[in-house]
């Protein structure tokens, strides 16, 4: 799934809405978020490279919540690109 995803969220021009299962209620969560650089705020992108991370785990920015948020790549049940 890592393999499909992250293109799309490091260049879709309007986000990706994602679908997965919240690992500790076990729901259904849904976000419009990315990894393009052109839509994240100049207040919000990265200062530097990061600590890094379980690679399993992916931090992308909510374009609704307007903040970063993390989920396992393993949880994605669907994606879609926004149109």
């Amino acid at each position: 799934m890592q393999e499909r995803v992250y293109p799309l969220l490091t260049t879709a021009p309007k986000g990706v809405y994602v679908t997965f299962t919240k690992k500790t209620t076990n729901g259904t969560r849904y976000m419009l978020c990315t990894l393009n650089d052109l839509l994240i705020p100049l207040y919000a992108k990265p200062k530097g490279t990061g600590a890094g991370g379980p690679p399993d785990i992916v931090r992308v920015f909510d374009l609704q919540y307007n903040g970063w948020r993390s989920f396992s790549w393993g949880a994605i049940q669907h994606f879609k690109e926004k149109k």
